[in-house]
């Protein structure tokens, strides 16, 4: 249209008054519906642009992939920044997943993996895929252990263990911190609270971190 403009050129619009114009108009009601939840929204950018962009599934478990003591990324992997053999864990996505055979008519899988990152594509072999490989179809952030593996001068990942990576928290944290302004430490609360960990003993060791105004 601006190209038009800046070449003074009309169009068979232009030869139309303002009201014949209108009645060329497209008008949408667009009915008021509730927002699709977070989860759906991702797929459905991904499914639509074929990228995310209001946010990434792997958003809600930054604090859990940081805290692990193994933790490493697609990049790091590809640009070789992990010794052959060495033991990692990758949290990410599958974004792509083929089946194929072995000479022995048995399963396995090639898929493609994605973190924050960049992508990462990589076997899952058979023992594994008979193991783990339901959890490929579940559409939810994985954990991936395995080794470092070097082939044809590329870093890859021998995977070892797939976990939900929603389940690593409740698997491997040791302890819980919560914390408190002391603003809001009133007899009632602390009543609350007690109420809850009596109700909910749980087997971790839970400690509590009273913030004050000095800190």
């Amino acid at each position: 249209f601006q190209r038009a403009e800046d070449a003074s050129q009309s169009s068979l619009f232009d030869l139309m008054d303002t009201t014949e114009a209108k009645q060329t108009e497209t008008r949408l009601d667009m009915p008021e519906v509730r927002d699709w939840r977070k989860k759906e929204k991702l797929r459905q950018e991904k499914e639509a642009l074929g990228f995310y962009v209001s946010g990434h599934p792997l958003d809600p478990y930054a604090s859990d992939i940081k805290a692990l003591p193994s933790a490493t990324t697609t990049v790091d992997l590809l640009e070789g920044k992990h010794k052959e053999g060495e033991h990692v864990a990758l949290a990410g996505i599958v974004v792509e997943k083929t089946i194929r055979l072995t000479k022995a008519a048995e399963k396995f899988a090639i898929i493609r993996i994605e973190d924050l990152r960049g992508t990462l594509e990589m076997p899952i072999y058979t023992r594994i895929y008979h193991e783990f490989g339901d959890l490929l179809d579940k559409d939810q952030p994985l954990l991936l252990e395995g080794r470092v593996q070097l082939r044809d001068e590329d870093f890859g990942l021998i995977t070892e263990k797939l976990t939900l990576l929603s389940e690593v928290r409740a698997e491997r944290a040791k302890t819980m911190t919560i914390g408190i302004a002391r603003a809001r430490m009133s007899p009632e609360q602390l009543r609350y609270l007690r109420g809850i960990f009596h109700k909910y003993p749980g087997e971790r060791t839970v400690r509590f971190r009273v913030l004050t105004p000095d800190d």
